[in-house]
């Protein structure tokens, strides 16, 4: 299994840095770290591909290098951290504590005890920086003689370790664990139980002068003494980066005419399918390379001046330490010597850790989406690493496994009813055509491992092979097993839950491609014959139909309402598609005479679903619920649902939005409210049983849309006597509202929002050597906007209060802050010309317009100036949608003019387009501070009481921007106003000639860059 390595970090992100570097070159699968470089309680500084874990202060780390690892915390507490690993090697445990010196040992002893315990009869090796000594350990130190704190730290953990009967892996050693300026210590101790000894050969050694930490590295080379039993998973990937799909599909052709049509015709469904797939396999296995789990990180920043410097370091290491042991003369000669080498290290390794970070940053700066921001924002899907039933954290991969699927797929005791026969039409020839063109190329394959792409290219190539395959399983009603075993992945369902609970999850349920085809086939059939029978108050999964138009509803619903009050009563199903009844769904076909009735039967009967790990999966039956990832699930559950809403709309107002329910309850008294709220939830809740499916309760909610009673006295609602609870604030639909539906709660949750997102990504975003202009204004618009405009037609109406408008352009500032190298300082209306971005709040204005536009409703409804209904009839649908791009560019223009802020900027750049119609226009942080005026220039400085004086370095009054630029004797030599596009009209400075040109600005830029580095130099910093 490799090795495994114990080191205390001390808290130095550059031994962190060389620690990553030390396990990829030794082939090291496992550190046991003690106190790691860590911010936030999130360790940094090692590759990325590295699975780390932390007790509850950061003070004691476990780092697997191993991707074919599979890891669980057993516990993690404020005292250390326990994980259990699972490899060809089988299972084993590991601890890592550091034992502070400042606190009593007696907790960790402790801690220690419950470890054993949750170990039990596995293998089980501890780290831990013990701050104690004994000779148990073959501590050498004299000073560690009795009296001393260490010493009888050094008894009781001696006396533990004898109770407990566990094995000491030190061994005897001419190097110290500890061997600092300071002083050398034997304090690092390794633990191992019974059950490891007989597990493994262990070989303990302390490497000398490793690297930048005074404790010495500790290297466990742990064998099994069984031969490894390796695992062959079921998963099957290629990689196709670059693929010629035509050559493809050829070789496809080619390998697979060697099956006569009218054999492989005679075959069953099945058999016919194994055949295709072994042929297809083949043919990937030749063109393609499969992925390789097994491939460690890389470490690709490390550079020979890095290994030469590190040698210097650990030869003068070694040289100050023999000095120590012997008090030679010139000890300390060779401490300095060793002091300053160790410092040049250390920054020389993050400076080319950084650099070479940066470099990648410029490779890729023409991409916004790809993998610099994926990096930056950290979506990578994380492994389940801990899952916690009750109070008892679950220690093996297995386990969390099962509990993660039986969460995801619940089980059943009803059976799906056999279904009537009734005639099959057969395919025609568009409807295969047609599923297959749907299919996206980059769709995730199944268990299969054939992807969109490799799909496509086999329709294209061998139509006839896949059309005998899909006749029989339509003709026979039939949906194949092999496309019924669905593999799991697990989702977070969003950050801010609660990583350990199993509900916090969603499982995906990835597919078989081929089977999903053969899904939209039957999903477009049951279309076509269910057309026109849809109630108009499910708008979720509905082509045509948005978020916007379900709130456009219900806002108008509630405005048109003649009641004095209107009670939203918000209903939340427990698991919604993963508890639907199969035979209720069954039922429902029959009732509307579906003729692939036994296809579908078919589809909902032997249904597996499996969640794969490196080491091993785990499989369940799955007998109800829409498989989430599926083609059929959504139109499934719209079947089931509409069935619902037909029994409410008589009754009441509702909106459905997929499992999300509104109901709307009318009214002209709180009694009123009630009664009608309870009844309706009657009907809400005897449907739910019918269908599998419960309204969670906890979830469930009442808020007042409309009209005000007493706070005191809110309406209660009550389903089989539990009452519902009644909020001032809710969250519907990705909308946040507080009462009588007024969204200011709402701005206030984006910027809160937007705030984390923005803190990720800002740093590739304004430096120079970060990511193009291109790709900031792209990040800009797809990201930062589209979040902050969500919904917009909705609550657009907020943006044109003055709160509204001040919190939308705050939170426009953060956005712009992000991707612009300027000051802080700078105005928002300056920051929105430089980056090319219209004012937010008449954004939010335009999409709500833009909407009404898309809808063919009254724009004269809004209540704006910008454009009229007449304007609509007269220029048609695109001529409206640029009349109003016009016009917001007026109005942004006008507050662009008439702005007090900004002015400097305003010398430069006049057009707010100017941007939009240059989009390559880049400048540096130096180049900024000349075209706002905000920057390191006294006369700025001293208004903000910065700086003792406004004068320049050469004796002028005022250092402002225009003295650098065209005045100040100091920089005349670089000076080139003509170049720059600068001159003198009427005694008066004009800049406007800077953007004309690209090659204005970028030698506008060059000179700032070196008036600035001249100017640190004169102001000595």
């Amino acid at each position: 299994m490799g090795g495994i390595i114990q080191l205390n970090c001390q808290g130095s992100y550059a031994v962190m840095c060389e620690l990553g570097g030390c396990m990829v070159e030794g082939g090291c699968s496992i550190a046991l770290l003690q106190e790691p470089y860590a911010t936030n309680g999130v360790v940094r500084g090692l590759p990325g591909g590295f699975k780390v874990f932390t007790d509850l202060r950061a003070n004691a780390a476990i780092v697997v290098n191993n991707p074919r690892y599979d890891c669980v915390v057993v516990d993690s507490s404020q005292l250390g951290i326990c994980v259990a690993i699972e490899g060809e090697f089988g299972r084993m445990i590991v601890a890592s504590l550091y034992c502070k010196y400042s606190e009593p040992l007696e907790p960790y002893l402790g801690y220690m005890d419950k470890l054993l315990l949750l170990a039990s009869s596995s293998p089980f090796i501890l780290g831990l920086d013990a701050n104690a000594s004994s000779s148990m350990w073959f501590s050498k130190v004299s000073r560690h003689s009795s009296g001393y704190q260490s010493h009888s730290r050094g008894e009781a953990l001696s006396e533990w370790v004898v109770a407990k009967s566990l094995h000491i892996l030190n061994e005897p050693s001419e190097w110290y664990t500890f061997d600092g300026p300071g002083g050398v210590s034997d304090i690092d101790v390794t633990l191992m139980n019974e059950a490891a000894s007989r597990a493994f050969s262990v070989r303990w050694e302390v490497k000398g002068g490793w690297g930048l930490s005074d404790h010495n590295l500790i290297q466990i080379m742990v064998t099994p003494r069984s031969p490894p039993s390796p695992y062959e998973s079921p998963l099957r990937r290629w990689r196709t980066t670059g693929t010629d799909w035509n050559q493809y599909g050829l070789s496809v052709r080619e390998a697979v005419s060697c099956i006569p049509l009218s054999e492989f015709e005679e075959l069953g469904v099945d058999e016919q399918i194994a055949r295709l797939y072994e042929v297809v396999w083949g043919v990937n296995d030749r063109v393609f390379r499969r992925y390789d789990c097994s491939k460690v990180s890389k470490i690709k920043w490390w550079t020979r001046e890095l290994t030469l410097k590190r040698r210097t370091v650990r030869r003068l290491r070694r040289k100050f330490q023999r000095a120590r042991r012997s008090n030679s003369d010139r000890l300390s000669q060779l401490r300095y010597e060793f002091s300053c080498a160790d410092r040049e290290y250390k920054e020389m390794l993050v400076k080319i850790k950084e650099e070479e970070w940066r470099s990648f940053v410029r490779e890729n700066r023409n991409d916004p989406w790809g993998q610099v921001y994926r990096i930056c924002r950290g979506r990578r899907r994380e492994d389940i690493t801990s899952l916690r039933v009750g109070d008892t954290l679950l220690s093996s991969w297995r386990e969390c496994a099962g509990v993660l699927l039986g969460a995801f797929f619940p089980r059943s005791e009803v059976q799906v009813p056999q279904a009537q026969e009734v005639p099959v039409p057969p395919l025609d020839d568009g409807e295969l055509g047609y599923a297959f063109g749907l299919v996206r190329s980059k769709r995730s394959p199944g268990f299969d491992g054939l992807n969109g792409e490799m799909c496509k290219s086999l329709w294209k190539f061998i139509p006839e092979y896949l059309e005998a395959i899909y006749d029989k399983c339509v003709w026979e009603g039939y949906f194949p097993r092999e496309w019924k075993s669905a593999r799991v992945v697990p989702l977070l369902k969003s950050p801010d839950k609660i990583r350990s609970d199993p509900r916090s999850y969603r499982g995906i349920s990835l597919l078989p491609v081929l089977g999903k085809v053969l899904e939209r086939v039957m999903v477009e059939r049951l279309q076509e014959l269910t057309r026109g029978m849809w109630s108009d108050r499910q708008f979720g999964f509905r082509k045509g139909r948005s978020i916007e138009d379900a709130w456009f509803y219900v806002q108008n619903v509630v405005r048109e309402n003649v009641n004095k009050y209107v009670l939203g009563i918000f209903v939340d199903f427990k698991g919604a598609f993963d508890y639907l009844s199969w035979d209720r769904v069954v039922q429902r076909l029959e009732e509307l005479g579906c003729p692939e009735i036994t296809l579908w039967r078919s589809y909902f009967s032997d249904r597996k679903a499996s969640l794969v790990g490196m080491n091993g999966s785990v499989e369940i039956g799955v007998v109800r619920g829409c498989p989430q990832g599926s083609i059929c699930g959504p139109y499934i559950w719209n079947l089931m649902m509409d069935t619902l809403l037909g029994q409410l709309e008589p009754l009441c107002k509702c909106c459905a939005y997929a499992d999300d329910l509104l109901l709307m309850v009318e009214g002209r008294s709180r009694s009123e409210l009630e009664r009608a709220g309870g009844d309706l939830l009657e009907i809400v809740n005897s449907w739910g049983l019918g269908v599998g499916v419960d309204i969670s309760m906890e979830k469930t909610v009442a808020m007042l849309l409309k009209g005000r009673l007493s706070p005191v006295r809110p309406p209660i609602v009550r389903v089989n006597g539990v009452s519902i609870r009644y909020v001032t604030q809710v969250k519907y639909l990705g909308l946040t509202m507080s009462e009588r539906m007024c969204f200011t709660p709402h701005l206030a949750n984006v910027k809160e929002r937007l705030q984390a997102t923005v803190g990720k990504i800002r740093r590739i975003l304004r430096s120079d050597w970060g990511l193009g202009r291109r790709a900031v204004r792209t990040i800009y618009r797809g990201l930062f906007v589209a979040c902050a405009t969500y919904g917009a037609p909705v609550w657009w109406e907020t943006a044109t209060t003055v709160w509204g408008s001040q919190k939308l352009l705050s939170i426009q500032r953060c956005m712009m802050l992000a991707c612009l190298p300027v000051c802080r300082t700078v105005s928002t209306d300056a920051m929105q010309v430089l980056l090319g971005a219209p004012p937010l709040d008449l954004i939010v204005i335009q999409r709500a317009v833009a909407f009404r536009l898309r809808r063919g409703l009254s724009v004269s409804l809004l209540r704006n100036d910008w454009i009229s209904d007449d304007d609509v009839e007269r220029e048609g649908y695109l001529g409206s949608k640029r009349l109003l791009d016009d016009r917001v560019r007026c109005r942004w223009q006008e507050r662009w003019d008439n702005s007090p802020n900004g002015r400097v900027t305003y010398e430069y750049i006049r057009d707010v387009g100017f941007v939009e119609d240059n989009p390559d226009f880049r400048f540096c942080l130096s180049l900024g501070f000349l075209l706002t005026g905000h920057g390191p220039l006294n006369a700025f400085l001293h208004q903000r009481h910065l700086s003792d004086t406004s004068g320049c370095f050469c004796g002028a009054g005022l250092e402002n921007w225009s003295h650098l630029i065209a005045e100040c004797p100091m920089y005349s030599d670089i000076r080139d106003l003509g170049g720059m596009g600068i001159s003198w009209t009427d005694g008066r400075l004009d800049v406007s000639g800077v953007i004309s040109t690209s090659r204005n600005t970028e030698q506008l830029g060059s000179f700032a860059r070196e008036l600035f580095k001249r100017r640190r130099r004169l102001a000595g910093n």
